[in-house]
């Protein structure tokens, strides 16, 4: 008998006790979320210094939060409105319109993640009265955006009015939490977390939206330079 057929096959248990590590509301993704939304400060000293095993993994923890929202929001959300028109009055190659859209769609949850990195080294380079290690500070990162993520979910209802009214909510939400958690984590005045909020937030969209589109941008293009 093969090494393979002595390992336990997978029953509606295994799947069962998957989801119920997901979701235990004492260490699992639910528990996580209420710790990071209301008690930023002491969930991530825990996390970093006391009780790791209380809290989901950090990186489980917001590809869950990341692939819930871009299924939502590409499954509910028309993100080709209006483009017909603009290819015709633009004068737009349509194919690499519609290549890069089916990319972006493709890969829109990873494209949301990749900017985490940018953001902690962010709070690494203006935090630095806490001495934390650039690691520490992409893992509260990614609880923290994790946490904005779940928070984003409902708030795709305002894109039923509008791609500027759902924008619009997202960032002044997002603007918001994280402007509290900064505050909260690093201990700073409500001045010294708005205005480097502020600016952690514009630098690391300066740095990574140019970053993605040009990616693909590339790929399109060469994509369609060999067809």
């Amino acid at each position: 008998m093969s090494k393979l057929e002595n390992k336990e096959r997978i029953t509606f248990k295994y799947v069962w006790d998957s989801m119920r590590a997901i979701l235990n509301l004492e260490k699992g993704v639910p528990h996580t979320f209420v710790q990071f939304l209301y008690n930023q400060d002491t969930a991530t000293q825990r996390f970093l210094f006391k009780d790791r095993d209380s809290f989901v993994n950090p990186l489980k923890y917001i590809f869950i939060s990341v692939a819930f929202y871009a299924f939502l929001f590409l499954y509910f959300i028309d993100v080709t409105g209006g483009l017909d028109e603009r290819i015709r009055i633009e004068g737009l190659d349509p194919q690499a319109i519609i290549m890069f859209g089916n990319i972006f769609n493709k890969y829109y949850n990873l494209f949301m993640l990749f900017g985490v990195p940018f953001s902690a080294f962010f709070t690494y380079l203006f935090f630095k009265e806490k001495e934390w290690y650039y690691m520490e500070h992409l893992v509260l990162n990614l609880f923290v955006y994790g946490t904005l993520t779940f928070l984003s979910i409902p708030l795709l209802v305002f894109y039923f009015f509008g791609a500027n009214a759902g924008n619009g909510m997202v960032m002044i939400a997002g603007t918001v939490y994280i402007v509290l958690s900064y505050k909260k984590i690093f201990a700073v005045d409500w001045i010294t977390a708005i205005w480097k909020s502020l600016l952690i937030n514009f630098l690391t969209i300066t740095i990574y939206t140019p970053l993605i589109l040009f990616g693909i941008a590339i790929y399109v293009g060469y994509a369609l330079s060999v067809q």
